[in-house]
């Protein structure tokens, strides 16, 4: 699909970063050293704001437009398959790993699914908003289109993705319990590195979704599904979900990701939805 260029130019990357990270680790900075206090909430929540706030001000910076660069976030037309991918794909893929885990022994409920598909809206709507959607409005936002202009598909997401995951390294701390988190063991490091993949793997689903739809409301949307259905779509028991059983589950959701996205790689020739002439 035909898009305009992007807002961002590719001197502005490097600053675009920089700040994201200094404004996202001085919140999450202030959750680790004032732990159980509201300033723990505050920066909790306000480090994921961190993107979004490093676009603004890159953009007043590079003196571009922020009122075009925020209309072009807002993209909702896009064919009915997009929406149906960014809605459902999350939801199967923690109830596929789920399954995955149950058949090599691990314990899992069942019983409750209703429930939790009542759960699902709140849970959906909580971290699109707050607990991760809102991190899209940057990545997806300014950074993708700025790298893919300059760089091929599968360099541009790889790039962004390693600095997606090298930037949640704070939250080891804020969800750890404060900098003891910071002194691991090596086998400590082995789950943390598997997360990083992770992470760096899921921007390859962000980049297809992006190139093609020109949508990053839909990115949100799969951002925040991701979030909410590794909580609530995982059927396996809370005290289930420590030590090696955890690693385990884990590994399986990594597992199911990669494949995913090398059948991807595959199936787009690299290109990730991107077409010339974008």
């Amino acid at each position: 699909m035909k898009r305009e260029a992007p807002v961002y130019s590719r001197s502005s990357i490097p600053t675009y970063f920089a700040l994201a990270f200094a404004i996202s680790w001085a919140f999450w900075g202030l959750a680790i050293v004032a732990p159980g206090t509201m300033w723990a909430g505050i920066g909790f929540y306000g480090g994921g704001f961190g993107p979004l706030i490093a676009a603004l001000i890159t953009l007043a910076l590079f003196r571009q437009s922020p009122w075009k660069w925020f209309k072009s976030l807002w993209r909702w037309r896009a064919a009915r398959r997009f929406w149906v991918f960014a809605l459902c794909f999350p939801v199967a893929m923690a109830i596929a790993a789920s399954a995955i885990f149950g058949a090599l022994g691990g314990q899992t409920d069942w019983m409750n699914a209703m429930e939790r598909l009542a759960l699902w809206p709140a849970a959906f709507a909580t971290v699109t908003l707050i607990g991760g959607g809102n991190e899209e409005l940057g990545w997806r936002g300014c950074a993708l289109p700025a790298l893919q202009d300059h760089l091929s598909p599968m360099a541009a997401t790889s790039i962004l993705g390693v600095l997606w995951a090298a930037w949640h390294i704070p939250l080891i701390a804020v969800t750890g319990g404060g900098l003891e988190a910071f002194r691991m063991s090596g086998a400590e490091l082995v789950p943390v590195a598997v997360t990083f993949l992770s992470i760096t793997t899921h921007a390859f689903w962000y980049t297809w979704l992006y190139n093609r739809t020109g949508s990053v409301l839909l990115c949100v949307l799969l951002h925040g599904g991701y979030n909410a259905a590794n909580h609530v779509f995982i059927f396996v028991p809370l005290d289930a979900l420590h030590g090696r059983d955890e690693f385990r589950l884990l590994i399986i959701m990594t597992g199911l990701l990669v494949a995913s996205v090398v059948a991807l790689i595959i199936a787009t020739k690299a290109r990730l939805g991107y077409a010339h002439g974008q």
